[in-house]
């Protein structure tokens, strides 16, 4: 009978057996751990910043400290070594700096941003430019032939006769747009702080910004502060206080409570309040862009007056398209060009008011045909456009291109804002990892005296493997940063044989794409596309060779630098690190590109396979770490029992 009951026992839970079979000390060791990490994700670019400087000065000091002493191991040489070498560090990033830095920024400032803001602003402008650089190419082609060809000679020799300036022509109108861009904004800006100025003339700042919350927001307000008087009113009544009902308070009660609630809870916390400071800036600029519509609409000779005395203060800064050293007579001509653009031919009338100028000069035929097959480009393009499938086309190419340029303006201007935050990041870092490397053995002893502690269990689970990873992530970035090296010195003679701008800024996208594998090379040739399509003398040309050239530098990083320098450590199949990739981009963002690759491998080699990387990194013991905590407890017994002879 009890045979009977046992069996009859093990048949019913014979289903969930297999629970019993789970590792479940060691899901839960992990688990704490991963939850862990994830608190600490808003730094985790300072923790991985310092475990990768302390791993490779560590790797240094040890280099020169077996260098200087190889018999015995000496803490005060090692110490002195980490002051030396954070020291040459430190020196070496501030020399870089000072002569990097300026030019860098001269770049972001005069170029980059100028450039994001044109993208951003006008996308479609720029989409013009590149059809007109393709397909217009293609139809004038098709349309006038060569040099040599009846059509194209007629053509050329009908140009030459009218003694049309096509290319000046589009250059001023691109100049004289950017001129009067220049100046609106600057009156925008004057316009949005003069409304701030007669807002705070009623009030401090605060005050004005309580009045706007309450006159923009009051509903939504309103309904938060009813929930937070709701809860309190449970409270009050869990107390024995009876509290009356919100919606029974009278309006004037509760504007009020609203008023003290906006006080509290959001003029008082910067973030809360940051939202409607941006929201409340943004209606300033909202009233000057109607201000200066209005003044250019209605009052025409009044923004003439006000544009005037722009150009005349700042001709100097925007580099003079009129070629004049007077900023009168730049004017005067600046003036001159432009009444040509409201006429019936403004191309004519351009022409014929730049050749009555004394800076137009002596045209070269390479000039001439210059200009004219820019025209020939541009009309063709514009006769293509007029056509339904074109218009479609367009439409299409217009709107995909619009969010696309539009983004990448947004983008390479958020890169620059978020510098700053990178550069106190890698600061802190710095800090941290001097004092790791500087205090590292009693660092270590500690950290191993957990074995006999009561968290034993969490630490020969977890330490084990997080050794060996962090000598995979030490050794992989280290070999990385090498190629990256290359890859970035390779990059900046592309870049400056061709011609294209902010040399600097794309090298430093260069230098941090090439930590991510196959993937990088696309993400580096995307900025360096841009920039060559959206400078002023680029093309669609420019960009190819650019790509071209960013192909060619990563076959030989594949085909010579790897092979040399990282061996077979990260290897895996390229279909594997792109589905890798997609993921832990889609989940993790910049670090699942960055560590995912890493993150598999030690997933395959050290906790599937339990094979590490022969000759290079070997998977590491419980009983390892066992070891050396023993040998550190008869290295202490030994330093006791010397000092204590010596007392004696």
């Amino acid at each position: 009978m009890a045979n009977q009951q046992k069996t009859e026992a093990n048949q019913g839970r014979s289903g969930f057996q297999f629970l019993e079979w789970l590792p479940w000390e060691k899901l839960t060791i992990w688990a704490v751990f991963l939850l862990l990490v994830y608190s600490l994700r808003s730094f985790f670019f300072i923790i991985f910043m310092t475990f990768i400087i302390a791993y490779s000065m560590r790797g240094l000091v040890d280099w020169l400290a077996n260098k200087i002493s190889p018999d015995a191991e000496k803490a005060w040489l090692h110490r002195l070594l980490t002051v030396g070498c954070f020291l040459g560090l430190l020196l070496a990033g501030y020399g870089g700096g000072s002569y990097l830095w300026p030019k860098l920024k001269e770049q972001v400032e005069d170029k980059l941003l100028p450039m994001a803001n044109e993208l951003t602003d006008n996308p479609g402008g720029k989409l013009d430019e590149v059809l007109r650089d393709t397909l217009g190419h293609y139809l004038a082609g098709e349309k006038y032939g060569s040099p040599g060809d009846e059509a194209y000679d007629q053509a050329f020799e009908e140009y030459r006769k009218q003694g049309l300036h096509y290319k000046e022509f589009e250059a001023f109108q691109k100049e004289r747009q950017r001129v009067e861009s220049l100046f609106e904004a600057a009156l925008v800006k004057k316009r949005a702080a003069e409304v701030l100025e007669q807002e705070l003339s009623t009030g401090s700042q605060e005050d004005r910004l309580l009045v706007w919350i309450l006159a923009e927001d009051y509903e939504e307000v309103l309904e938060k502060k009813h929930g937070q008087y709701n809860e309190l009113k449970k409270l009050r009544e869990q107390e024995g206080l009876k509290i009356e009902p919100f919606d029974e308070l009278s309006q004037d009660v509760q504007r009020q409570l609203v008023e003290d609630y906006v006080r509290k809870e959001i003029l008082s916390n910067e973030k809360a309040l940051a939202p409607y400071q941006e929201r409340w800036r943004k209606r300033r600029e909202v009233q000057g862009l109607d201000y200066v519509r209005k003044l250019k609409n209605e009052n025409p000779v009044e923004y003439r007056k006000q544009f005037t005395a722009f150009y005349k203060t700042t001709y100097k800064a925007v580099e003079g398209s009129a070629g004049e050293d007077d900023p009168e007579a730049a004017y005067k001509k600046f003036t001159e060009l432009s009444a040509a653009f409201g006429s019936p031919n403004p191309l004519q009338s351009f022409s014929k008011v730049l050749d009555g100028t004394a800076t137009s000069g002596e045209r070269t035929e390479e000039d001439l045909r210059a200009g004219f097959e820019l025209k020939a480009r541009s009309e063709t393009l514009y006769e293509w456009k007029q056509g339904k499938i074109a218009q479609e086309i367009g439409n299409f190419l217009v709107t995909t291109s619009t969010k696309s340029l539009t983004r990448a303006g947004t983008g390479m201007g958020d890169v620059v804002k978020q510098s700053f935050y990178v550069a106190v990041g890698l600061g802190l870092s710095l800090l941290l990892s001097f004092f790791i490397v500087f205090d590292l053995t009693k660092m270590r002893r500690g950290v191993r005296r957990l074995q006999s502690s009561r968290v034993k269990d969490f630490y020969l689970e977890i330490a084990p493997g997080l050794i060996s990873f962090g000598r995979l992530i030490g050794r992989a970035f280290q070999a990385q940063a090498v190629i990256a090296f290359f890859n970035t010195v390779l990059t900046f003679l592309l870049i400056r044989i061709l011609g294209i701008d902010n040399p600097l800024f794309l090298c430093v996208i260069v230098f941090v794409c090439s930590f991510i594998p196959v993937l990088g090379v696309v993400l580096s040739s995307i900025p360096i596309a841009i920039i060559a399509i959206a400078q002023p003398d680029g093309g669609i040309w420019l960009a190819f060779l650019a790509v071209v050239g960013v192909l060619f530098i990563h076959l030989v990083e594949a085909w010579i630098l790897n092979p040399k320098i990282l061996g077979d450590m990260l290897h895996l199949h390229p279909v594997m690190v792109l589905a890798i990739l997609a993921i832990g981009e889609h989940f993790f963002g910049v670090w699942g590109l960055l560590l995912g690759v890493p993150v598999i491998v030690y997933i395959l080699r050290f906790v599937i396979l339990d094979e590490g990387i022969p000759g290079i990194i070997e998977p590491i013991r419980p009983e390892d770490l066992l070891k050396a905590g023993e040998a550190d407890a008869a290295a202490v017994e030994l330093a006791a029992a010397g000092a204590g002879s010596d007392g004696e």
